[in-house]
């Protein structure tokens, strides 16, 4: 039964999805569902309303009661339009436990029942609501963060990893404390859960039971999902003018958490390999259209490049403005909705510019821009050097802050300049001869990667399918079992022609099924492929670069679906070896970092003049 109070006069709209209503009453009266000409909806006047239904959730992506449990996460209930407070109470038999937003559980047992209550004074958005966990198998964990009380609820399998993932989340609660502001609640649970992916509500995340661990990605994921505490749960997203918060998210998360190691720059590089695998100018949209993650091209627009914007931004504004301006955008749009444009003008006013040009060229416009080095010329300056470089962009116009790293004997000069022309020189003034000139060696600039720069990853080699050419010759069931695999996932593995030799320039990537295939010496030269039981090594084609070569060792038909199944879950690594169907080993070989150019040594046809540029 679904009790709804609201103001008399109001004219209320109940989404009710596939729930069967069994009898409605308004303010005492039964209500005429004949009325009613969309069964999903109700249309009733404002006052009590008391909604009678019944749903059935069975192996359903977002709600699902089953022998393991309960999980429900839309309109499982007669959801009310419009942001709303609720209480919820559920009683289940004795032996399970339950979770659902909330600052205060209660819970009571009668005879052979368990009846929780579930105390939580903050609105709710329709398009979010309630949603609820409950499990028998349920080993509950607790710890606390300062009065936040914070609960493992996880499987028999899992309790063990209990005490360090509430250790991780004490942390975490702690370290964006300080970076945004007090977290909202006064409690926070892990709740695992028997589908396959994460969700983090209000006072509460859901882990998949196959994401659960103690890997650096499982960390991550676990940070991603506490952050989005404060962005999307605490500050709501405005989704008609464009989701902000799965970037941010994505920036203060994971980002972060690299390059806390150091590792920002690595990330920043996936991020643009991910985009130009997989978005393409008859498939991108802009970013402020971004509503939700529906493929890889909407995650590589709304979650990808937004987060490069943040890190433009970060670049632009500064250290102490940036988050500075974060705090105040949680503190100002606590439990509201907001959009790009409330960020701006909230960056706007701690920034005192005009910012307007930034967020337009990165959110109204698609495609990326391109970066050349079109000249590097030096002269020598008495005791100093001038250094012109002439840096191009061959594509669309943007306005970029641009590094500029110089190196000698491996020392480097840094430097950042404004690129906003088509062709731009710029001159530097320096202590001694540069040996070596890179542009944004740490993927500071959302652009598009050289081929040099773009690593030979998993990911690249599925991303552009469905049309990887197979060059067998392992044994014909092995081979099978693998085109089986990848077509299950939605890349489609297609057999070369007979005599087809792999050395002419590609149409597509290509992938040679065994470890001394006679194409190998060809294409990859004296590769070597290890392991013995499931090996997969991933190289550029050498006569055409955007295109790779995949070689797969397997030992054995029972190696490949475990095998695939990590790959797919970790694609941006070359090289994978798995023993047993278990990962032994995932590496990434390394390519050149940044826009790199050897200085000549001739000192011939640059002018110095006003506007050098010194460090």
């Amino acid at each position: 039964m679904a009790r709804i109070s609201a103001p008399q006069g109001r004219r209320l709209t109940i989404f009710l999805a596939d729930l069967k209503v069994l009898k409605v009453m308004v303010n005492g009266r039964p209500f005429d569902l004949g009325k009613t000409a969309d069964p999903s909806q109700l249309e009733v006047p404002g006052g009590v309303i008391e909604v009678a239904y019944e749903g059935v959730f069975q192996d359903q992506e977002s709600n699902i009661i089953g022998e393991q449990g309960i999980v429900l996460r839309d309109i499982w209930y007669p959801v009310l339009a419009g942001r709303c407070l609720y209480t919820l109470t559920a009683t289940l038999p004795r032996d399970y436990e339950a979770v659902s937003e909330a600052d205060r559980i209660i819970k009571s047992q009668g005879d052979g029942t368990a009846t929780f209550q579930f105390e939580f004074p903050h609105p709710l958005n329709d398009s979010d609501g309630l949603t609820f966990a409950a499990s028998p198998r349920f080993q509950v964990s607790q710890a606390s963060y300062r009065e936040i009380e914070i609960y493992a609820y996880f499987f028999p399998e899992h309790a063990g990893l209990a005490p360090q993932y509430l250790e991780q989340a004490r942390q975490f609660l702690e370290m964006y404390e300080r970076l945004l502001g007090p977290y909202p609640y006064r409690r926070f649970s892990l709740v695992e859960s028997f589908q396959p992916s994460a969700y983090s509500m209000p006072t509460y995340v859901l882990l998949g039971e196959r994401e659960i661990g103690s890997d650096e990605y499982a960390t991550s994921l676990l940070a991603h999902e506490i952050l989005h505490q404060w962005f999307g749960n605490l500050v709501f997203t405005d989704f008609d003018r464009g989701n902000w918060n799965e970037g941010l998210t994505i920036y203060l998360a994971d980002h972060l958490l690299e390059d806390h190691k150091g590792a920002g720059w690595q990330c920043r590089r996936r991020i643009l390999s991910n985009f130009k695998s997989h978005v393409t100018a008859r498939n991108e949209i802009p970013l402020r259209r971004f509503s939700e993650r529906e493929d890889d091209v909407t995650r590589s627009v709304g979650y990808g490049k937004s987060a490069m914007v943040f890190h433009m931004l970060r670049r632009l504004v500064g250290e102490e403005i940036f988050f500075s301006g974060i705090r105040e955008f949680v503190q100002t749009y606590s439990f509201r909705a907001a959009s790009w444009d409330d960020l701006r003008k909230i960056f706007e006013k701690r920034a005192r510019q005009d910012l307007s040009w930034f967020f337009s060229q990165w959110l109204n416009r698609v495609g990326l821009p391109e970066i050349r080095v079109d000249d590097v010329k030096v002269e020598a300056a008495g005791k100093q050097f001038r250094v012109a470089v002439t840096l191009s962009q061959p594509g669309p116009l943007y306005k970029l802050q641009v590094p500029v790293t110089f190196y000698r004997e491996q020392v480097p000069r840094h430097f950042t300049v404004t690129l906003s022309r088509k062709k731009q020189n710029f001159p530097f003034l320096l202590a001694s001869r540069p040996e070596e000139l890179v542009i944004d060696e740490n993927f500071e600039v959302f652009r598009k990667l050289s081929p040099a720069e773009d690593p030979a990853t998993f990911k690249r080699l599925v991303a552009r399918g469905p049309n990887l050419t197979v060059q067998p010759p392992l044994p014909a069931d092995i081979a099978e079992d693998i085109i089986k695999a990848f077509k299950q996932r939605g890349v489609n593995l297609k057999v070369a022609k007979a005599g087809a030799n792999g050395a002419n320039a590609p149409h597509s990537a290509t992938v040679l099924l065994g470890g001394d295939h006679p194409l190998i010496p060809n294409l990859l030269g004296n590769l070597e492929v290890k392991g013995r039981g499931f090996s997969a090594v991933i190289r550029k084609h050498p006569h055409a670069p955007e295109h790779l070569v995949a070689v797969f060792q397997v030992n054995g038909r029972e190696e490949i679906e475990p095998a695939l199944r990590e790959m797919f879950t970790h694609r941006f690594y070359s090289d994978y070896v798995f023993q047993r169907g278990e990962p032994a080993c995932r590496t990434l070989k390394e390519e050149e970092r940044g826009l790199r150019v050897k200085v000549e040594n001739d000192a011939k046809g640059f002018k110095g003049g006003p506007g050098e540029t010194r460090p």
